[in-house]
């Protein structure tokens, strides 16, 4: 089988460096809870690949402007000539220049790979601010004033967002120090199989059609019915329950003491 190196270039320059990207904004930043197909995911890489380039372009062409400074005796001292930078472009020979010069242009090629390739990388980060929960953080700059004490005694405690509903109801609140408050579950389970009690020490997040969601609950206990008291599953032991497995969930929060 023939393989095309150019081809294969262009492919690793346009995919590249949008797969480290989002390779870096899945390591801070959960993945979408609604999967990607294969042309959408690799659509993504190119779109983001294509941005990395163009950024690098703009770099470029700063320091090719940088290099055709003209100093004159004007008042504000410095003028850009970007025509002559452009005119020299349009005069050179590149398929002469990479005839002559191979192993350079092939030493610039893979230098360039791995620049847009580390930048790809970092283009992750904000790629991963924009898909956490950014605006917690400004929600909590502006509770911390006084508004935020109006806004907290008119029970306006968050913004409206697309999210699984186990994530608002488990989600902790802010109690009026600005403090996140204890959550306590009470689970009834399915076929009259008992009850149990805890308090929250994570949940999984999956799709609001998905049954089986875990919560992890520690300090646990248990009983079989209404008629008996809640006494230790064993001291100090958290237990993981699927909420398939759960027919009611009675949730409180409490502030902290």
């Amino acid at each position: 089988m023939k393989i095309d190196l150019s081809a294969v270039a262009i492919v690793l320059l346009f995919v590249a460096p949008g797969y480290l990207a989002y390779w870096t904004r899945n390591h801070f930043a959960p993945r979408s809870l609604a999967p990607k197909g294969p042309a959408e995911e690799f659509a993504g890489f190119v779109v983001v690949s294509a941005c990395t380039h163009g950024l690098l372009g703009i770099v470029a062409i700063a320091f090719a402007a940088l290099g055709g400074l003209e100093l004159d005796l004007h008042p504000f001292g410095v003028h850009f000539d970007l025509f002559r930078v452009f005119a020299w472009a349009d005069q050179f020979d590149l398929q002469g220049w990479l005839a002559l010069h191979k192993g350079t242009a092939l030493a610039i090629l893979v230098i360039y790979f791995g620049l847009s390739c580390a930048l790809g990388y970092l283009l992750g980060l904000p790629l991963a601010l924009l898909d956490l929960n950014w605006h917690d953080s400004l929600w909590g700059w502006v509770r911390s004033g006084k508004l935020g004490n109006w806004m907290n005694r008119q029970g306006i405690r968050g913004t409206i967002g697309e999210q699984p509903a186990i994530y608002t109801a488990l989600k902790p609140e802010l109690d009026e120090y600005d403090r996140q408050k204890y959550v306590f579950v009470e689970a009834e389970l399915r076929g009259s199989k008992g009850f149990y009690t805890g308090q929250v020490s994570d949940y999984s997040l999956s799709k609001d059609e998905d049954p089986h969601k875990l919560v992890l609950l520690r300090n646990t206990r248990y009983r079989s019915d209404d008629s008996t008291d809640y006494g230790p599953v064993t001291p100090g032991e958290t237990v993981l329950i699927d909420l398939a497995d759960v027919l009611i969930l009675r949730i409180q929060q409490v502030p902290k003491g």
